[in-house]
């Protein structure tokens, strides 16, 4: 270009072909969208808009019939902005396309999957709203969507390399965490690290990478320990009035206006712990001891079955209107049946010595003293029997004494059955009788040598796991189904009784497991219910003592037909758990393992008493099997590698 300089002027435009087209905005929306500068659905008390989104929803301001004059509406807007909570004006984190779409999948599939009887509230409320105010947790969180979204093997073009960009989250989550924009005290720090570890723990689930999400919780351990402490440090001090309220003020929000709760966080933990317990029961716990009073442990102890109210209507086949197993009572259940198996488990460990000299003395004072302890779990038992049962009724009675049969929805269905499946599995860790009028026998007892030999107890299964098989059943289960229902017509011996229980727990967990239902984000959150693991279950039941082989390569069977993916482990690692363990039961301590060897007279001694897993790659762990011979002669169990 020749000639003279010349001098251009540019003026910046905004060019967004994505942007919506102007539209008129009304007057009468919520102040959140208002502010937020969208369209309100105007739902009342609360717009769909921000409920959503996990957004808190200020309700709506008075309309005035005329319009301000001149200066009036301006002064009205600046006086309504300074009146609105001053998180609503905290600046968001900086977002992009794939980071909303990851936001918006953890949002609808991931939050709902995982969010379990103690955790519903602390994934579908106090996260997304943290993820807003939050940019250590807002990363975290897309992370862990993107994750999660790989992992389905679902994920269309956009997300294909959500690997890299899942590990370009979680480096800038770690990056706001070491480096926060600003300044915070130590105890608010302890907070994000803390929710930050929890949710790290179920990324790393996701990715297989069972070892880091071990270490990922051990550090939530640590941290939830460090909580407590400066929790209880103000009220438990003897300083005076003065000093006391110096004090207090020291501690910070985090705990009575945190955006994600103590206490939610204190049951989350929990939660991980009991698994992690699971997979190391030869072992005592090493979480903090403040975890055994959280509620994923005590939940049963203040349970009792819904009642029927006043106004409802009970026919003569026992179904009443309104139903009882509406979603609050489903999810009341579901938390004081989870937390009775976790209080079970944890007892029969605290139990193990008193057990061994039963068996090997047959003290009969000593199985007294282990039936006391069970006192106040089975009164539990016992109202989660009543509860179910009238969950049953109302949910599977075909009578039409209310007029036309109403089909219950899917994931009430679900929600039922495994109840039942739980139910069952608490069962057999009773020493004495749930209930009454059906012999049955304890193998543990039955193995001792001495007085206790032989000695049976009153026990009935009931009608839990008798009523009719679903019908989304496959064939054969309903086979199986029937012949289960014609054998226990007649009155079964002790072994024979045990036996039976089991196959017909089975039975119902394939037939939860044959059809399964995917949990998505309910637009009415008191409709939605969470869910139970189904894997927990089945693991358990296959190392019971007194399960036949066949029973337990039946649940191998279920575990591997019907892949569930939970935290810190999976269900392909306990189908080969389990192998694994029914094979070193078969052979002798330095024989060669033999599965299809396994006999059901395999000897006490040679039973498993705990296991001990480290995980050291991708798909590999090293496993530590203790029997009850190395448990009493205090030595180390065998220690195998396990491939899956």
């Amino acid at each position: 270009m020749s000639g003279g300089t010349h001098t251009q002027e540019y003026r910046i435009v905004e060019c967004n072909p994505e942007r919506p087209r102007r539209f008129r905005r009304g007057k009468t929306g919520c102040i959140t969208c208002k502010v937020r500068r969208i369209r309100c659905d105007e739902q009342k008390p609360e717009c769909n808009r921000c409920v959503s989104t996990g957004r808190k929803c200020d309700g709506y301001q008075p309309t005035n019939p005329r319009r301000p004059r001149s200066g009036s509406q301006q002064d009205t807007s600046s006086t309504s902005l300074k009146s609105l909570p001053k998180q609503l004006r905290v600046a968001l984190p900086k977002k992009n396309d794939q980071e909303l779409r990851s936001f918006r999948y953890f949002l609808d599939i991931t939050a709902p999957t995982i969010a379990g009887v103690f955790e519903a509230e602390f994934w579908l409320t106090y996260i997304p709203r943290a993820c807003h105010l939050d940019s250590t947790i807002w990363h975290a969180v897309v992370a862990l969507g993107a994750v999660h979204e790989a992992s389905t093997g679902t994920a269309d073009i956009t997300a294909q390399n959500g690997g890299t960009f899942a590990l370009q989250q979680i480096n800038a989550a770690i990056n706001h965490l070491v480096r926060p924009r600003t300044p915070s005290s130590g105890q608010e720090q302890n907070w994000r690290a803390l929710t930050t570890s929890v949710v790290f723990t179920y990324l790393c689930s996701f990715q297989g990478l069972y070892s880091d999400a071990a270490i990922h919780l051990s550090a939530a351990k640590h941290l939830i320990q460090e909580l407590h402490e400066i929790r209880k440090t103000p009220t438990g001090s003897t300083t005076s009035k003065s000093t006391k309220q110096s004090s207090t003020n020291v501690v910070p929000s985090t705990f009575d206006d945190a955006l994600v709760p103590y206490y939610d966080l204190l049951s989350v933990v929990a939660c991980l712990e009991v698994t992690a317990q699971l997979l190391n029961s030869s072992g005592g716990s090493n979480g903090p001891e403040l975890l055994n009073d959280a509620s994923a442990y005590i939940t049963w102890r203040t349970y009792s079955a819904p009642s029927i109210p006043a106004s409802s209507r009970k026919c003569k086949h026992g179904r009443c209107r309104p139903s009882r197993a509406t979603p609050a009572n489903l999810s009341y259940a579901g938390r004081a049946i989870k937390s009775l198996l976790n209080g079970l488990m944890a007892l029969s460990q605290r139990n193990a010595p008193e057990v061994a000299r039963l068996v090997l003395h047959g003290e009969e004072s000593v199985l007294s003293a282990l039936i006391r302890r069970q006192q106040p779990y089975l009164r539990s038992y016992q109202e989660l029997s009543t509860a179910i049962d009238a969950f049953v009724l109302d949910t599977f009675a075909e009578c039409t004494c209310f007029g036309s049969n109403t089909t219950p929805i899917k994931s009430q269905k679900k929600a039922v059955d495994v109840l039942r499946m739980y139910h069952a599995t608490c069962f057999p860790l009773f020493l004495d009788s749930p209930v009454d009028n059906m012999l049955s026998y304890h193998p543990v007892l039955a193995a001792s040598e001495g007085s206790a030999r032989g000695l049976a107890y009153q026990r009935r299964r009931g009608g839990i796991l008798l009523r009719d098989s679903p019908s989304n059943s496959p064939s054969h289960v309903q086979d199986m189904y029937c012949e289960v229902t014609q054998v226990t017509k007649s009155m079964p011996d002790e072994q024979e009784a045990l036996s039976i229980h089991f196959e017909q727990a089975l039975t119902l967990a394939e037939s939860i497991l044959h059809e399964p239902i995917s949990q998505t984000r309910s637009e009415n959150p008191s409709d939605f219910i969470p869910s139970l693991p189904t894997t927990t279950p089945l693991l358990i039941l296959a190392n019971i003592s007194g399960i036949t082989p066949e029973q337990r390569k039946q649940v191998v069977h279920l575990l591997r037909q019907y892949p569930q993916q939970e935290v810190l482990h999976n269900s392909k690692f306990a189908a080969a758990l389990c192998e694994l363990i029914l094979g070193l039961e078969a052979s002798d301590r330095h024989g060669t393992l033999e599965i299809e060897g396994a006999s059901p007279e395999t000897a006490l001694s040679n039973k498993m008493y705990g296991a001990n897993v480290a995980f050291t790659e991708t798909n590999q762990a090293r496993v530590e099997i203790q029997t009850w011979d190395d448990w009493l002669a205090k030595r180390p169990g065998r220690e195998e590698t396990l491939l899956w």
